[in-house]
């Protein structure tokens, strides 16, 4: 008999989520519904992004809609997706309702960014460069860091517990040893799962040369409003100035083109219109990554995973403006302390400063691999599969 699973969201459901879980290949398995509560929990949030719908997919407008679900399905499983304070409600509305139940949680997309020796590392390196005016910002930044790691400390509560945990890569699990659960699973990450379906396509995005320029959203992305509390320094023209002026250069010097591939979430029609019409691409970067020369990105991607996963040359890029701040700043302190080339600011770069070729870390490519991508027992099987072997 096929199980019943819910997968609860706090975020307006969107087409990455499909890929990330594979959700046609589960629909063929397991008794499917996705319930999602981002009319709750972030009204405000994504507003531009168009939500993706699926004939099972349930969008609540009250919580007890959703204890309604619960109690008229009785679902097996719960998954759980969103920020801890939204899980942990949940996770307690949950286990209230439908004792047996089991919760399920993924850390399958993690980033050096979210571990505290790496967060204590920018910090102390950033007063060290005196990089950032506001020493205040600072400051305030290690005792936000502080209280997050007490908090954690005390974030157990009698009755909340996971019972099935996710991770993906060996540093996954470094700062979530406050956890409480009773099973947690070595798997693959949603990007290797999603690199695993493009074996099955052999067609080129094009079949001229090129390089990719993993486009970060950062002067339209929503998570500006909710997740920077400092002045923004950058400017619209400014910034594509630079990154123009940039790929001009890199198209020259290396006869190809540059391809913009666009973040998941972008709502913006015609974007190609800031990166001077070049071509752009969504919901194909690891599909553009596997076949181009070199990747470009900004140290606040995540899908950089892919130029790992197809050992590409990566080449880390910011700004004077970009360096003003003091997340993008920090961000981009901690991937030069994981690898060791092909770092540059691009504001007023002359064509002598770039080298004849980029090069590959492969010590550190295969180390963030382990540590971020996948370090389990699973070689070449999807990260969905390895969910439906622990469905008991």
């Amino acid at each position: 008999m096929k199980k019943k699973v819910f997968f609860v969201y706090e975020y307006k459901f969107n087409y990455k989520y499909e890929l990330e879980h594979n959700f046609n290949y589960l629909e063929k398995k397991i008794k499917l519904n996705i319930i999602d509560l981002s009319k709750i929990f972030t009204p405000k949030y994504k507003k531009n992004i168009t939500r993706y719908n699926k004939k099972n997919l349930h969008v609540f407008s009250k919580l007890s809609n959703y204890i309604e679900a619960l109690k008229n399905y009785e679902p097996d499983y719960v998954v759980l997706e969103g920020a801890e304070d939204f899980k942990k409600k949940i996770n307690l509305i949950t286990r209230r309702h439908l004792k047996r139940t089991r919760i399920i949680e993924f850390f399958n997309s993690p980033v050096p960014d979210e571990l505290s020796n790496y967060k204590i590392y920018a910090i102390i390196k950033t007063i060290l460069n005196i990089k950032i005016r506001f020493f205040y910002k600072i400051f305030f930044s290690l005792i936000k860091l502080a209280l997050n790691k007490f908090k954690k400390s005390i974030h157990n509560q009698k009755n909340y517990y996971t019972d099935i945990i996710f991770y993906a890569g060996n540093k996954a699990f470094e700062d979530f040893k406050f956890k409480d659960f009773k099973k947690k699973v070595s798997s693959p990450s949603f990007d290797y799962q999603i690199s695993l379906q493009q074996k099955q396509r052999k067609n080129k995005v094009l079949k001229k040369k090129y390089a990719v320029f993993i486009d970060s959203m950062i002067l339209h992305h929503d998570d500006k409003k909710f997740n920077y509390k400092e002045k923004e320094h950058l400017t619209g023209k400014k910034y594509f100035h630079d990154m123009n002026n940039f790929f001009d250069l890199i198209e020259k010097k290396f006869k190809l083109e540059i391809i913009i591939a666009l973040h998941p979430t972008c709502f913006i029609k015609k974007y190609s219109k800031f990166f001077n019409n070049r071509k752009c691409f969504k919901y194909k970067t690891a599909e553009l990554i596997k076949k181009s020369s070199y990747v470009f990105s900004h140290a606040s991607s995540t899908a950089v995973n892919f130029a790992i996963i197809y050992n590409k040359p990566l080449i880390y890029l910011t700004t004077n403006e970009m360096e003003k701040s003091f997340l993008k700043y920090k961000r981009h302190l901690i991937k030069k302390k994981i690898f060791k080339y092909n770092f540059f600011n691009i504001s007023d770069i002359k064509e002598k400063s770039i080298p004849n070729s980029f090069k590959i870390d492969k010590l550190a490519f295969e180390k963030y691999y382990k540590n971020y991508i996948n370090s389990s027992k699973y070689k070449n099987v999807s990260l969905s599969e390895v969910f439906l072997r622990n469905l008991k």
